[in-house]
């Protein structure tokens, strides 16, 4: 897996590297190969607007999946937070599709039983 990060400061560097692998072994449980997760941060500077700190979130992986998140906060944490915790939940439901999906297929695909008499 490559971990791609985008940051100035060494501290930085070494929470968005913790983070991405927490992120990495958080998203193998829906059993989609992950090949690389890309974060990156930028301070826009705008002094009137409070949620100047944003974080795009990119995770792709091996069969042309990919999911990009781009989230606004106060602080960079709070915005790589929210924008991990929203591919989580884009995984949860697409692994529920997926999950539906398969159910469906089997119980059409169940031949019909005649009765014994």
């Amino acid at each position: 897996m490559i971990i791609e990060m985008s940051g100035k400061q060494t501290k930085t560097q070494n929470y968005l590297k913790r983070f991405a692998q927490q992120a990495s072994k958080r998203l193998q449980r829906f059993g989609v190969p992950i090949s690389r997760i890309q974060i990156r941060l930028e301070d826009e500077g705008q002094g009137s607007h409070k949620q100047d700190k944003r974080c795009l979130l990119s995770v792709r992986g091996q069969d042309d999946f990919h999911i990009n998140i781009k989230q606004h906060g106060k602080t960079f944490r709070q915005a790589m937070s929210v924008s991990f915790n929203r591919i989580e939940q884009t995984l949860r439901r697409q692994h529920a599709k997926q999950r539906q999906l398969r159910s469906r297929q089997r119980v059409t695909a169940m031949p019909l039983m005649e009765p014994a008499v």
